[in-house]
């Protein structure tokens, strides 16, 4: 589907700083040329989005020097850097309503091609130079190169992975690193800790520092403050852009977003967050989301005939109320929280030739509660409180009990559930089964799916799809088999996944490939129809965090008050060659080779010992795992192949800036998949690894 620019303004016109204008295609006879002056600046630089064969989005936020009802600013596309040859020159401007942010939607450019763009103010400023591209024909035979990160954070660290990734270009000897940047959620970090003193710097001088929520915030998890209006959001949006690492690689790259739980609130699901329902909050959110992060929504293409249902934001006024009843998806039918999630809409495709068809989807707006104890029915209702959990972890069948509620045992679900030898009533008895997706997002995947004549298809996907066991019961009576994260991840929704993998072998889809982030750490491998190592249907990359803590080190965190017997099973502790103190990510080794494996290499600390005791059946169906790393990865797609590279930094680079330099790089992996277009079959190929070893990869 081809989106003029009168759809586009019909979409956007009542949200200020939108804008859509045709390139000409012939350079402008009276060009602007950007004047000193210190009127306006654009201190979050400029970004692109969501190409098109024949359009793209363009960004940029411009800041007036003192308050103007009005800034006015001329937009420039350009074929070469000196912007000699521009192909289009407009006006617009912008105002405080939209905190000075502008989206201008650019068609009629010619396909598979690079432009440059930048920002005049009128009264004295220019923006940088961006680069971006138009995709190619959705018939062309090219190549498609998508890198893929998530969980970027400001609080803890530095954005250093993304100037590698711009490094790439110059160190491989690559026109670009790649085509596409998709960005798979946790944007920002809703929630702020106190500052510690001394503050790190920029290589420029600047502190990495937080100004004030403007509203004061509200209390967030443990002793952190959280964003909770749209000023706020704003605020955090601001300072995050204000990195020169992201604002580089939003120069050189077009992005494409999904969003996570971070952007509006910690563990959310649905209006949901900081444990109360609260749309209003949800609502300012969605808001500074669409102001600061460039999508194409309402003019999203369509994969094949399935139209896409993504649409831009449009505020609303709601108030903060209880979220029951739910319908038979679990979806909350409350008219708050209804107005609050209808208020824009992300889930859509992004076609790149005819090799790769991408789906973005939105796993928190409206999905329902996990299947653990944390929401009965009686608490979501407010009848009582949630269950306590006896023991360590959730057995394999009390969770497929919880996920299916009233439809489980084909309608004649358990009134009881055992958990950990405590026999207690169970709380879904009444409730619907559990879902991340909802109904409406799950059928237009299925159907993206089943339609798609690309060669690949991508799955955007926030949260990674694999499973990730631990059997907790070789510590004795009172532990069972379980998984590694129950509560947030595809694991507490076993249900659904198993209904899409289901989906993808029953119905002959090929070639499906789940890009997936949120958990902080690195792991490659495959997903079943059923119960691995029968029936895998589809690999699943997972990127570690950029800059937050590593999945090892919220562990630490989360594993505190556990018995030690546990805690080992995270990181042990030896000493360096020169007398330091190291922390070795034994997670690594117990999802790897199982709890046996990990107690012994936390006991004797050798590797050869901890080998003799691998469990290696209990998670065949990955080839990696790192949980104590930052980075990202890249995929590279082709008519009848497609590579998988996972690129890792020291957990400790985090901690400085490193300039255009970059950080050093750790390791890199790589991985190549053929087409299974007629095995049916999916395999991992491991093909090169560089770089330091990771533990519990043997």
């Amino acid at each position: 589907m081809t989106v003029t620019r009168r759809q586009f303004l019909q979409s956007s016109g009542a949200f200020a700083g939108s804008f859509a204008f045709s390139a000409s295609g012939k350079t402008q006879s009276t060009v602007a040329q950007p004047v000193s002056g210190t009127g306006v600046s654009f201190p979050q630089g400029v970004a692109s989005a969501d190409p098109q064969p024949n359009a793209v989005l363009l960004w940029t936020r411009a800041e007036p020097m003192q308050t103007l009802p009005e800034v006015v600013l001329v937009v420039q596309v350009a074929r070469d850097e000196s912007f000699q040859t521009v192909v289009m020159e407009r006006s617009l401007s912008t105002n405080a309503s939209s905190d000075y942010t502008v989206r201008v939607f650019v068609d009629e450019l010619q396909s598979d091609t690079t432009y440059f763009y930048r920002f005049i103010a009128a009264n004295g400023g220019v923006s940088r130079t961006g680069r971006t591209w138009t995709a190619p024909a959705n018939d062309s035979d090219r190549v498609a190169s998508i890198a893929f990160a998530s969980c970027q954070s400001i609080q803890v660290g530095f954005m250093g992975p993304y100037q590698h990734l711009v490094n790439l270009e110059k160190q491989e000897g690559l026109e670009r690193s790649v085509d596409l940047v998709m960005h798979l959620g946790d944007y920002i970090y809703e929630n702020i800790p106190p500052q510690q003193e001394p503050l790190p710097r920029y290589q420029d001088g600047r502190a990495r520092a937080f100004p004030p929520f403007p509203s004061g915030g509200v209390q967030g998890p443990r002793t952190t403050r959280a964003a909770n209006t749209a000023d706020d959001y704003r605020v955090l949006y601001k300072t995050y852009l204000a990195d020169p690492d992201l604002q580089e690689a939003r120069a050189r790259f077009p992005f494409v977003c999904i969003w996570d739980d971070h952007e509006f609130s910690d563990d959310s699901w649905q209006s949901f967050g900081l444990g109360r329902a609260t749309p209003r909050r949800r609502v300012d959110a969605y808001q500074a989301w669409f102001e600061f992060v460039p999508a194409l929504l309402s003019e999203s293409q369509s994969v094949a005939g399935v139209s896409n249902p993504a649409s831009d934001f449009a505020r609303v006024e709601v108030e903060d109320a209880e979220m029951h009843p739910y319908d038979s998806n679990f979806l909350s039918t409350e008219p708050n929280n209804q107005n609050a999630m209808n208020s824009i809409c992300v889930y859509r495709s992004i076609r790149w030739g005819k090799n790769l068809d991408i789906m973005l989807t939105d796993l928190r707006s409206y999905r329902s509660p996990a299947a653990d104890l944390t929401h009965s029915m009686g608490s979501l209702l407010g009848e009582e409180e949630a269950p306590e959990q006896h023991g360590w972890g959730l057995s394999t069948e009390v969770r497929e009990i919880l996920a299916a509620g009233r439809t489980f045992n084909n309608g004649n679900p358990r009134r009881t559930i055992d958990v950990n030898g405590v026999s207690i009533p169970n709380p879904r008895f009444d409730a619907p089964p559990v879902t991340q997706m909802g109904a409406n997002q799950k059928q237009w995947f299925k159907d993206a799916l089943a339609d798609s004549d690309a060669a690949w298809k991508l799955w955007g996907n926030p949260i990674p799809l694999m499973n990730f066991s631990i059997d907790y019961s070789v510590l004795g009576e009172g532990y069972s088999d379980s998984v590694m994260w129950p509560g947030d991840s595809w694991d507490a929704f076993p249900n659904e996944r198993r209904e899409l993998m289901q989906f993808v072998r029953d119905e002959g889809v090929r070639n499906l490939m789940s890009f997936s982030g949120d958990r902080h750490l690195h792991a490659a491998g495959l997903v079943a129809a059923e119960r691995e190592p029968e029936d895998y249907v589809m690999p699943d990359f997972a990127c570690s965090s950029i800059s937050m803590v590593t999945r090892v080190e919220i562990q630490m965190n989360e594993w505190r008050q556990a018995d030690p017997a546990v805690r080992q099973l995270n990181t042990f502790r030896s000493s360096g060659p020169d007398g330091e103190i190291q922390v070795n990510p034994n997670m690594n080794i117990a999802v790897r080779h199982g709890v046996a494996a990990a107690t012994a290499m936390a006991h004797s600390q050798d590797l050869e010992q901890a080998n003799q005791r691998s469990s290696p059946d209990l998670n065949p169906h990955i080839d990696f795992f790192d949980g104590y790393s930052h980075g990202y990865g890249i995929g590279r797609f082709t008519s009848d192949s497609a590579s998988v590279t996972l690129y890792g930094f020291d957990v400790q680079t985090r901690q400085q800036h490193w300039g255009a330099d970059g950080p050093p790089e750790a390791y890199r992996i790589q991985y190549l998949l053929d087409s299974w277009a007629d095995t049916g079959t999916p395999t991992l190929k491991r093909v090169g690894f560089h770089g330091q070893k990771v533990l519990g990869d043997n």
